[in-house]
């Protein structure tokens, strides 16, 4: 532990453990489950119950799911493998916000 010490003084860097956030995605040991994507998927839920939907025509609620909502998932979908239930919420979620 001391050698662990030592270098988080040299590096300035502190010591920490599993799990944790990094640029936005939860870094955690084994397959991921639902509780640790989460998060973003509440984020996304969030930006969707947001959004007016109604004053957007369909078009534009679809170019603004493809923008926004594609790009905060792409980048985690390259790092795990999301759960099908997960999945299958966000997709209800995307397709009422899209027809609402």
């Amino acid at each position: 532990m001391s050698r662990i010490v030592a270098i988080a003084s040299i590096t300035g860097f502190s010591y920490g453990s599993l799990p944790f956030v990094y640029l936005g995605i939860p870094l955690f040991r084994g397959k991921p489950k639902t509780v640790h994507l989460r998060p973003i998927f509440d984020k996304i839920k969030a930006k969707l119950g947001s959004w007016k939907g109604r004053m957007l025509t369909i078009m534009g609620r679809v170019q603004l799911v493809n923008v926004v909502v594609s790009s905060m998932l792409v980048f985690s979908f390259h790092v795990y493998r999301w759960p099908k239930s997960l999945l299958a919420s966000l997709s209800k979620l995307i397709r009422n916000f899209v027809w609402s």
